[in-house]
Formats: structure tokens, sequence, C-alpha cells
């Protein structure tokens, strides 16, 4: 009975060593995650100025790109990414508002083509079917 027993002062001493390495080791990572957690923020929030600073200027591809970039890259940011998606939806907006705006234009432009292009192609017909009638004499 007395061989089965383990010795009190050895586990004591071993487990509590390695109750403080494991300790230790905790609060090592917990560091590390919450300093991962600062940069990404850090990297976040100057991405996130950069595609408001896009938008503003009208490149909406470009705030799209960085904001994708800001997804990709920093996925502990939580504060920079939420913003992001209301940022996103605003350059979606505002994208759709100036394609509205231009549309008149562009469908005049577009209308003035096809005009042309009707124009050419009558004349084309015009002259084949003057031809195939000269040549049928």
């Amino acid at each position: 009975m007395l061989l089965n027993q383990p010795k009190k002062s050895s586990l004591r001493g071993g487990g509590l060593g390695s109750l403080l390495l494991i300790l230790l080791l905790l609060v090592g990572c917990k560091d590390a995650r919450q300093e991962a957690r600062d940069t990404q923020a850090a990297q976040g929030s100057v991405l996130l100025s950069e595609a408001r600073t896009l938008c503003q200027a009208g490149r909406y591809d470009a705030a799209r790109d960085t904001i994708h970039s800001l997804r990709l890259t920093c996925p502990l940011a939580i504060e920079a990414r939420k913003q992001a998606i209301l940022l996103m939806d605003s350059v979606e907006m505002l994208a759709a508002q100036d394609s509205l705006a231009t549309l008149p234009e562009r469908m005049d432009t577009a209308l003035a083509g096809y005009a042309a292009e009707y124009e050419r192609l009558s004349l084309k017909a015009q002259f084949f079917q003057r031809k195939l009638e000269h040549d049928k004499k």
C-alpha cells in the first residue's frame, strides 16, 4: 500500500510549477492576441480613412478595393469592419446616383451612334438593291 502512494512533496512542487507555467503561457498568449487586435485595429482605421477619402473623390472602384483589402487583412479589426460595411453601402449608393445622373447623356450618345449606324446600313442596303437591279438588266 505504501508503494502505490506518490510522494506528496514531489506532486505538489511539480503541480504548482506546471500551473505557474500554464498561467504564464496564457498571459503571454493573451498579450499577443491583444497586440494583434490593436495592430489590426490601427491598420483597419487607416484603410477605412483611405476608403472614405476615395469615396468622397468619386473613386468608387478604388474605395471598394480598399474596403475589400480591409476585410482581408484585418479580420480582428471589428469596429473598422463594422464601419466598412456602412461605407460600402454608401459607396454603392453614390456610384448608382452618379450613374443615374449621367444616364441621359450616355443614352443620347448611344442613340446618336445607333442613328448613324442605321443611316449607314440603310444607304448600304439601298446601294446593293440598286446594284442588283442594274446587274439584272
